[in-house]
């Protein structure tokens, strides 16, 4: 994975102060009231300033332009973690990689603590999504701080002139408005404002963040409840609590508009204690009336952190005469910012005789660090591998993966997000423990709990009556999986495993790291250093082998993409000694291809012929026409192929003897044959290596 380092604080503030003074102190007055001094960039009051001038010229000339509102989540989570300094190192390295992703389309503004504007020239729709696809690319790779690897995900909403507004009031709420859901989706993501969906009026985020202040004295905030069920009995052996808020004006307001805003000015902290005490008093009138279940609450990264969370749970088990068995609190992976406390304090917790909850299990880079060291009772499968469960084989092999692997850690697995017969069908089937969704139920009143205890067992015996018919019907389909779809599922899964590999190899760079701060041999870093690089190479190929079928839909034509491969070895052939020589017969045609995996074959083809030169030479690349096909032939006088090797073309291998895994030329194979085409590879040992690649030049030739 590529890493980008960040610009040292302590640094910046050097070069800063030898800087010549001669400016009037108007002028600095003027400089520290409109730019922030950490990252250089214009505040918020030059935002202001520039929104103005901007609705000016756009008025005049039509012109759009769109307003982009950047959240960095968990920012205030680094801040804790890492350090103040630490923080405005993430800050600056996400500054420096916002300007070079927009460059002269727009301005960048520091609007907040962890929040950005950009101001965008803008054509047409496309031209934001667009940028904004860049932006979230630009800020995906890890900034390594202390020795960590940080990683910020952005969140951006997205507002246009004049299609959403003609003010600057009505643009930025517009945009803060699409943020919000944008901060929903819990992941990267940008939002456009969309009219329909909401309601400038109605979401007022200042006004919502005061009466937000006073919802818990009014009593404006209730709980629902959704039921767990256990999946081989249809008994409900527990509910989650999940907090409303009634608004005397707005009505029932959804927790993705109104739990960020807790978050933020940390009134999570007093709404959560609240969430918790009632969830407790409510489950001991349950058990009361002989209903005995366990209580399931969500935990923020603020109230997992905050100072005492372990003796406020104390006391609200005491006061309201909790079972803690029958308490269960559940934590998602962003708690791992602070990762020495927090597992401090999650064993605190479980000494107190609560359960413990992963949720969103599945969802991010660390979790198998999770179930490592955190005291873990249960973990609960990511929604995102249920919504497709019937439709994608993936799904449900991954599912299965989860499941198999939460029993031989003695945890018991819950599946989120159950909406339809059929996924609870094959969830029975790949023997999940317990589910939750709309399938059973949504989230309801404490009123309406004890009616549903009869009503989703009966449900459930109706559906236990198929369930043998199910298992039979899942059995014959998988015995009768063509090898195209075995092919795709293998493909995905080998994607799949190469992402969590990743983990590990983010945990030793971090140890070379230390390593290189203190007294080791130098010959020993560049040692680890390479053999790290060689994992990650094999890692990218196996995420390419895992990539989607291509897209046949464009002709593209092949000298330009050759020219374009060869400009960018260029580098890699002049310091091996090496000349590369295209040679083209008149009139190539087009061919329909995936310009990204052809681009990347001849990528691999050409660079092992560099590869083998270990004396320099010449590389030939000649290209013709033959039948309804062209022929792209690579020629290199290199060191050649082994016959063993020749053999074992195609498939992964390692040798002491030979460079190299063998995936690369597995992809290429299997890229080519997906065109359509097909590779024949003539070597000999010591004298070089001929590829010939054969691709057709008419879709109607394409069998996939």
């Amino acid at each position: 994975m590529k890493k980008l380092g960040v610009t040292s604080v302590k640094e910046k503030v050097r070069k800063t102060k030898l800087q010549p003074v001669n400016t009037t102190y108007k002028q600095l007055g003027e400089q520290l009231y409109y730019h922030d001094y950490l990252t250089e960039l214009p505040n918020h009051f030059m935002l202001e300033e520039r929104l103005f001038e901007e609705l000016d010229n756009s008025r005049g000339t039509g012109s759009k332009f769109a307003i982009l509102l950047v959240d960095l989540k968990r920012f205030r989570v680094v801040n804790m973690g890492l350090g103040y300094l630490g923080g405005d190192r993430v800050l600056i390295e996400v500054t420096t990689r916002l300007k070079n992703c927009i460059g002269t389309a727009g301005d960048l503004f520091r609007r907040g603590t962890d929040e950005l504007a950009i101001i965008l020239s803008v054509r047409e729709l496309e031209d934001v999504s667009r940028k904004a696809n860049e932006i979230l690319n630009a800020l995906s790779y890890p900034i390594i701080v202390k020795g960590k690897d940080v990683f910020v995900s952005p969140r951006i909403g997205i507002s246009l002139f004049p299609k959403d507004g003609s003010t600057m009031d009505e643009l930025l709420e517009a945009a803060g408005t699409a943020l919000c859901e944008a901060k929903k989706d819990g992941k990267s993501s940008y939002y456009f404002y969309q009219n329909k969906s909401f309601s400038r009026e109605k979401w007022n985020q200042f006004q919502m963040e005061m009466d937000l202040h006073k919802a818990c004295e009014r009593k404006e905030l209730v709980l629902h409840y959704q039921p767990k069920v256990n999946l081989k009995t249809g008994e409900m052996i527990g509910v989650e609590a999940l907090v409303r808020w009634e608004h005397p004006k707005w009505g029932l307001v959804p927790p993705g508009q109104f739990i960020p805003i807790a978050e933020e000015s940390g009134l999570i902290i007093p709404i959560g204690e609240w969430v918790l005490e009632t969830a407790c008093i409510q489950n001991r009138k349950w058990q009361k009336e002989g209903i005995n279940m366990v209580m399931s609450v969500n935990l923020s990264v603020k109230q997992i952190m905050q100072t005492g969370l372990v003796e406020s749970v104390s006391r609200i088990l005491e006061k309201t005469g909790h079972d803690p068995s029958l308490l269960e609190l559940e934590i998602t992976e962003s708690v791992t910012s602070n990762y020495e406390e927090t597992t401090y304090i999650l064993k605190e917790l479980k000494n107190l005789g609560i359960k413990l909850s992963m949720d969103d299990f599945g969802s991010g880079f660390s979790s198998l660090i999770h179930l490592k060291d955190f005291p873990i009772d249960t973990i609960k499968i990511d929604r995102s591998f249920i919504t497709d469960l019937k439709k994608n084989s993936i799904d449900e092999t991954l599912a299965k993966t989860i499941i198999t692997l939460g029993h031989d850690l003695k945890l018991k697995v819950v599946a989120e997000g159950i909406e339809t017969k059929e996924q609870l069908q094959i969830l029975q089937y790949i023997q999940c423990d317990e589910g939750q969704g709309f399938y059973f139920s949504k989230p309801i009143p404490a009123s309406g709990i004890a009616h549903l205890i009869d009503k989703i067992k009966e449900q459930f015996f109706q559906e236990d009556l198929r369930l043998k018919d199910v298992h039979s019907a899942v059995t014959t389909k998988k015995k009768h999986i063509d090898e195209e779809e075995r092919e795709e599922t293998l493909r995905k899964l080998t994607a799949g495993v190469a992402h969590e590999i990743r983990n590990p190899i983010t945990s030793v760079k971090g140890f070379v790291h230390f390593i290189e701060q203190g007294e080791g041999k130098q010959e020993y870093i560049d040692i680890i250093n390479s053999s790290i690089q060689q994992i990650e190479e094999y890692i990218d190929k196996l995420l390419l082998i895992g990539r989607s079928k291509p897209n046949l839909k464009r002709s593209i034509n092949i000298q330009s993409l050759l020219n374009k491969v060869v400009k960018g070895l260029e580098s890699t052939a002049k310091l091996r000694g090496v000349h590369i020589l295209l040679q083209f017969e008149r009139n190539i045609p087009d061919i329909p291809c995936d310009p990204e995996q052809i681009n990347t074959v001849f990528q691999q083809l050409i660079s092992n012929s560099l590869g083998s030169m270990l004396n320099g030479g010449t590389v030939r690349i000649n290209v013709g026409s033959i039948n309804k096909n062209i022929r792209i032939t690579v020629i290199d006088n290199g060191s050649g192929m082994s016959k063993g090797r020749l053999e074992k073309l195609g498939e992964p291998f390692y040798s002491n003897k030979e460079v190299g895994t063998g995936l690369g030329f597995l992809l290429c194979n299997q890229t080519v044959r997906e065109h359509g085409g097909h590779i024949k590879v003539a070597t000999k040992e010591g004298e070089g290596t001929r590829v010939e690649v054969i691709l057709p030049v008419s879709a109607e030739e394409i069998i996939l």
